[in-house]
């Protein structure tokens, strides 16, 4: 970890003309951080900090900079706060999943939750991007009975899926995994499809 003071020159705030020096603290850890927080909420490519734009940005700033390790710290920081705010949520769940073919032939699902906190804020929250074998019923549901599993969310109201055939199996297969659990799901799980 990098901690250092540099020398920043200023503009008065009365006179842009009258500069000033001011010793700053530099902490790169808490600035990696801070980088991987705004390649996520701004939805950017993770390729974005290999750009040559950026790179010779950061080289003037910082040459030491090294980013790759404080993804997944960063990853793993998110995913236990999240953990125990869903934890402490006894609301039900909505979930939305999507499932595509990359160009490479390789097929992803994404997994997210939609549910009302205590305070009757609706929150966003994806709990799984994932690589899965083929856009079978069976195999999807199995995803999402194992993402669902992970999290400890057994209140499901509904999952809402593209018009593709295996849907049905994927809510069947689904719905009965749910009242296992649960000993029931809402009105019998008749209105989970979306």
């Amino acid at each position: 970890m990098i901690k250092s003071k540099r020398q920043f020159f200023f503009g008065s705030e009365t006179d842009p003309n009258k500069v000033s020096m001011k010793l700053v603290d530099f902490n790169q850890e808490e600035t990696l951080i801070a980088l991987v927080k705004m390649i996520i909420i701004d939805e950017l490519a993770f390729k974005f900090v290999e750009n040559e734009g950026f790179r010779k940005f950061m080289e003037d700033v910082q040459p030491k900079f090294i980013i790759t390790r404080y993804c997944m710290h960063v990853f793993n920081d998110e995913n236990e706060k999240l953990m125990h705010v869903l934890f402490a949520n006894k609301q039900m769940f909505s979930l939305t999943t999507d499932i595509w073919t990359s160009i490479q032939n390789m097929n992803y699902m994404c997994v997210t939750a939609r549910y009302i906190d205590e305070g009757w804020e609706l929150n966003k929250k994806i709990l799984k991007f994932c690589l899965i074998s083929d856009h079978k019923g069976e195999t999807i549901g199995i995803t999402l009975k194992n993402c669902l599993k992970e999290w400890g969310i057994s209140k499901v109201y509904c999952v809402t899926v593209d018009n593709a055939g295996s849907n049905n199996l994927t809510i069947s297969y689904l719905t009965r995994a749910l009242s296992v659990w649960n000993g029931h799901t809402l009105l019998n799980g008749e209105f989970m499809h979306m």
